[in-house]
């Protein structure tokens, strides 16, 4: 606000002086003219350069000056300092003083055109126009030039001044013009520090550049000082980045690469190696200048050096090649060097086993062995090349001994690779024990070796024949082939055939023990010991084998579980073998033929059993501790389709004079319609027996045919009986028949259907219909029989609250939907599950495959479980209410005869259908046929000839009757 203020005052205030100083000029202009005064011819001259505004030196003697004495003068600024003084504002510390005046946003002037009164500024704590001086008048002559009459100015304070037009000379020697008429030295001149300039000179002197700034042509350059500038001379080696230019910081000197310059600057087979400010040449190796110790060069070569002058230099079993700046040392063949680099001296060629470098090098079943340079191939025994020599491309091939007839009569050769194998066929056996012997064994008749035996008093040829083998087994230790093994077993089952198990002297459980230890020495015998880990697999028509061994070197963290025909055998070899020095074996075996000799009947139980699977056999050959440190899993396939019945892991217990099958120590883990999970703690023969209840003698009693098929036809018509009244009788609107009706209607249709079409199985689609309608129909009316149970809930709580009854129970769509909607959904999900379960070739009911009559059973036993509970409560409910009622009062009789109907919805509810789960003996059985087929009686007499408007509506309608016919 004070600056505005202050600016207004000093706007006007120059106003004022203004117009004083014109009344001024014009009383002095007339005075000059009556005077004769002319300041345009009479006026002072100054001609000082200091006064120039680009004049900055503050340093020399007198500083600062003043122009304080000029006031009043005319006076004319001429010389190299300039002619006018500045317009705008100019800056401290120039024009020889601390202040330099200006004029302040006025311009002089034309030429000719008369005087300006104006005022003068200078700058004043960086500040322009702070320091303002009325009273400057200036005056353009017709010389072409203006005088200024000066006003008194402050010092330290003098006039800045400038050159109008400014050219080369007007600045004096060794200065030059600015762009706003100031003056300066040169580039490469300076003004003196210490001295005024004179009026024609400013006395610019020689900067020495290259004493002022050592840096100034940058490295690797030398500065020489000329007059008024000064040359940057790169060092030898260097030169500018920019050619053409001088060296300088923005351009320094740097070194640039001979060897990229000239690149034949060493000649030929030399490297050439760029230093700092020079370069040096050095021959590759293998070549060398031939006089010693000069350098090599353009016009001094390298030249190459044949290094195979010298004999030793590639070593023994080597060539060597000179190439042109090195040589080259190759082995011999059948040679080579250990390490991969050239022959040397230090790495000498040596010679290759091709055998084990190359270990197909002969391909397979051959023998390579290695020979000075070379290597030989020969065909394993059993095989042979047919021209040639054995080599990958041309292998050694099998020889098919058996096409010789090497094996002699009534034999068998098998031919493998590499090898063959004799053993006997079906009903001969080796000569020599169970090894063959290549040009002794021959094949004798089983039959004349039974004949030939004499076995102990009590016991049959055939079991004495099979222990002999047996024994001469354990007395050997010799390794017995496949072939032997499976042709033994064979024969050993071909010789139970023919036996006899009628006869005292033999029985089947003891051919089966013997049976089972040959077949487990035969196979025990056939496992071959192993460091590290083996599996083999033996298959016949009859039987399969499948044998797993691991040795102290195995490198297998688990083994895999053993199969035969389908079962499986799931065993921790791994720990066995901790137990027995790192070695382990494991067998499992299964052979047909066994349930003969094994049969179910040597399973003691009362219940019916049948063989459920193949019979599979565990050992564990060559093993000493056959502790079993967990149990063994065996998962064993059923050979049928599921049945009702408990399944039942058993084992062959063999107990000398007693054998037969045992469930101790096995378990059954887990089982399902295919197969079963035993879990057994030893290791023997295994098997799958299924136990059913034993049968029914009862099961076609005609008595319970014929009383079962007359109380159903009394119940039919009792059930019609009710249907009718509930729909043409007139009832109370109070009592809600719908459950009642609705159960009635599906207990007539459930049973008429069931008597008529259950046994109607000659069709296999009618009899699926039937048997899917009377699963609906039966579940409907159990489901009614619930909702029955809800009504009378209901009922009797109204009672127990001593309520007003306006209508009984639910509203009759929400029991239509619930009765027939669940039994409807039921049906539906089970056909959709399996559609196969209705019907079967017995009767038109439901299968027993799958556990499918659990889609009956089990709503059934929730609903009669639900009905006895509620049943129960209703009781207890009840008995307050009936004990605290008098004898005499109208209402208790009808409360006990609601009390009597409820006992009798005992039947009505359906709870008598629990003896269906009891029918152990024939009295429940005939309990369960005749109170169930009479449950519509019950309903007849409980709901409709114990009601006295129906018994009414009944003589109304054998009175009309009766009058009927008297008419």
């Amino acid at each position: 606000m004070h600056r505005q203020v202050w600016a207004v005052l000093e706007e006007e205030a120059v106003m004022m002086n203004h117009c004083c100083f014109s009344q001024l000029l014009g009383i002095l202009w007339l005075f000059g003219s009556i005077s004769g005064h002319d300041p345009c011819l009479n006026h002072t001259v100054l001609s000082d350069p200091w006064r120039n505004i680009a004049f900055s030196i503050i340093t020399f003697p007198g500083f600062p000056l003043c122009d304080s004495h000029l006031a009043g003068l005319w006076v004319r600024f001429t010389g190299i300092g300039g002619d006018v003084i500045r317009e705008g504002c100019l800056g401290q510390n120039i024009c020889g003083s601390n202040y330099c005046a200006y004029i302040p946003g006025v311009t002089h002037p034309p030429l000719g055109e008369g005087s300006k009164s104006v005022t003068l500024a200078h700058r004043v704590s960086g500040h322009c126009g702070r320091w303002v001086t009325n009273g400057l008048l200036i005056l353009a002559c017709s010389g072409g030039y203006y005088v200024y009459n000066l006003p008194l100015l402050r010092c330290p304070a003098t006039f800045g001044v400038r050159h109008r037009n400014c050219s080369l000379t007007f600045c004096g020697p060794r200065a030059e013009c600015t762009g706003n008429g100031g003056c300066v030295c040169s580039s490469g001149y300076r003004l003196p520090e210490e001295v005024l300039p004179t009026n024609d000179t400013y006395g610019c002197s020689d900067i020495d550049e290259c004493a002022m700034d050592s840096t100034i042509c940058a490295s690797n350059a030398d500065c020489n000082n000329t007059v008024g500038a000064h040359n940057c001379t790169c060092n030898q080696g260097y030169r500018v980045r920019l050619e053409g230019e001088i060296a300088s910081r923005l351009n320094p000197c740097q070194d640039f690469d001979e060897c990229l310059e000239d690149p034949t600057i060493c000649g030929s087979n030399a490297t050439c190696t760029n230093n700092i400010g020079a370069h040096t040449c050095v021959c590759n190796q293998g070549y060398h200048v031939l006089l010693e110790g000069s350098i090599a060069s353009a016009s001094n070569p390298c030249r190459d050096i044949d290094e195979c002058v010298k004999d030793s230099i590639c070593g023994p079993n080597a060539t060597c090649t000179n190439i042109p700046g090195a040589h080259t040392c190759t082995c011999y063949q059948g040679y080579r060097v250990s390490l991969h680099s050239m022959p040397s001296p230090s790495n000498l060629c040596q010679e290759i086993d091709e055998c084990v470098e190359n270990s197909t090098i002969c391909g397979p079943n051959a023998t390579c062995t290695n020979t000075a340079g070379a290597y030989t191939c020969i065909c394993n025994q059993g095989y042979h090349v047919r021209d040639s020599i054995a080599s990958a491309s041309n292998p050694c091939q099998d020889v098919d001994e058996c096409s010789e007839n090497i094996c002699g009569s009534n034999t068998v050769c098998s031919n493998s690779a590499g090898s063959y194998e004799c053993y006997c066929e079906a009903g001969y056996i080796l000569s020599t024990g169970l090894l063959w012997e290549r040009g002794v064994t021959l094949c004798k008749s089983v039959q004349k070796e039974l004949d030939s035996l004499t076995p102990p008093k009590g016991q049959s040829p055939g079991i004495f024949f099979l222990q002999k083998l047996t024994k001469e087994l354990e007395d050997s230790h010799d390794i017995i082939s496949e072939g032997i093994v499976t042709g033994v077993l064979t024969m050993a089952l071909s010789v139970t055939d023919e036996m006899s198990f009628e006869e005292e002297v033999g029985s089947s459980s003891e051919a089966a023990s013997a049976i089972l230890k040959l077949s487990e020495m035969l196979v025990s015998s056939m496992v071959e010991p192993t460091d590290t880990q083996s599996i083999k697999t033996v298959r016949t028509p009859t039987m399969e084998i499948n044998s797993q061994a691991v040795g102290p070197d195995r490198n297998i963290s688990k083994f895999p579980a053993l199969h035969a025909k389908g079962n499986t055998m799931q065993v921790n070899l791994l720990d066995i073998a901790k137990k027995n020095n790192g070695s382990a074996a494991a067998v499992l075996m299964s052979v047909s033929g066994m349930e003969k000799l094994m049969s179910p009947s040597f399973f003691r139980t009362e219940n019916v059993t049948e063989m459920y699977s193949d019979i599979i056999t565990a050992t564990l050959p060559n093993t000493n501790d056959i502790e079993l440190p967990e149990p063994v899993n065996f998962t064993i396939h059923h050979k049928k389709k599921s049945q009702a019945g408990l399944v039942t892991c058993v084992y062959w217990e063999d107990k000398g004079e007693e054998k037969h099958w045992s469930v101790e120590g096995c378990t059954a883990s887990f089982s399902d319609e295919n197969y079963t999970v035993c879990s057994c703690t030893h290791l023997s023969t295994f098997a799958i027996l299924l136990q059913t209840e034993e049968e029914d003698v009862n099961e076609d009693d005609p008595l319970l045919e014929w009383i079962n098929l007359v109380c159903m036809c009394v119940g039919l018509a009792f059930l019609a009986l009710a249907i009718f009244s509930f729909l043409f009788c007139s009832w109370n609107p109070k009592i809600n028949n719908t459950a009642r009706l609705h159960l009635s209607i599906c207990l007539f249709s459930a049973h008429l259907l069931f008597m008529l079409g259950v046994s109607r199985t000659e069709n296999t689609v009618v009899c699926a219909a039937i048997a899917g309608i009377l699963h609906f129909l039966f579940l409907s009316s159990f489901v009614w029989m619930l909702l029955e149970t809800v009504q009378l809930f209901l009922l009797v709580r109204s009672l127990t609250k001593v309520q007003v009854i306006q209508r009984e129970g639910l509203r009759a769509w929400y029991l239509l939907l619930i009765g027939y909607g669940v039994p409807m959904v039921v049906v539906g999900v089970s056909a959709g599950v399996f559609s196969d379960g209705y019907g079967s070739k017995e009767q038109c009911w439901l299968e027993k495959d799958k556990n499918f009559q659990w889609s009956f059973i089990g709503p059934v036993c929730s609903i009669l479980a639900l009905n006895l509970v509620s049943f129960c409560v209703i009781i207890w409910s009840l008995w307050p209410t009936l004990a605290n009622m008098k004898s005499e009062v109208s209402q208790a009789k009808d409360t006990r005869l609601i009390v009597f109907k409820i006992v009798a919805q005992f039947f009505i509810l359906g709870c008598a259908w629990i003896l269906g789960f009891f029918q152990s003996t024939t009295v429940l059985k005939y309990l369960f046929i005749i109170l169930n087929s009479q449950q519509g009686t019950f309903i007849f007499i409980v709901h409709c000839l114990l009601n006295k408007e129906v018994r009414q509506e009944y003589k109304r309608w054998f009175s009309c009757l009766f009058r009927a016919e008297k008419t």
